[in-house]
């Protein structure tokens, strides 16, 4: 590839992917259960059990770190908190170049 699409190159995937459908049956009988049961979080900004999240986001914690044999996971409630996170946890200060993806 000589040139880059970008620059008048050949795409590299010249066809619209299909549609992927990520959320299924079992995804949506989730959600409604916690939905229904009225505790989207169940976060408390005070010192007490809940302090790290009800017991639907603990379970989901536990179970994104033994899936990617990790040993901590935090969730939260958007990509921009996720980031947040991310950047203040390895240290970035004013003035640090830091570059993301688009997504």
């Amino acid at each position: 590839m000589s040139h880059l699409a970008l620059f008048g190159g050949p795409k590299a995937i010249p066809d619209v992917l299909p549609q992927y459908r990520s959320i299924g049956k079992e995804e949506t009988e989730a959600a409604k259960g916690v939905v229904e049961s009225g505790v989207l979080s169940g976060f408390l900004g005070v010192w007490h059990d809940n302090f790290y999240g009800g017991p639907k986001v603990r379970e989901f914690e536990a179970a994104w770190c033994k899936y990617f044999r990790s040993r901590y996971a935090i969730s939260v409630n958007s990509n921009t908190s996720g980031l947040i996170g991310a950047i203040g946890a390895i240290g970035v200060a004013p003035g640090d170049e830091v570059i993301v993806s688009p997504w």
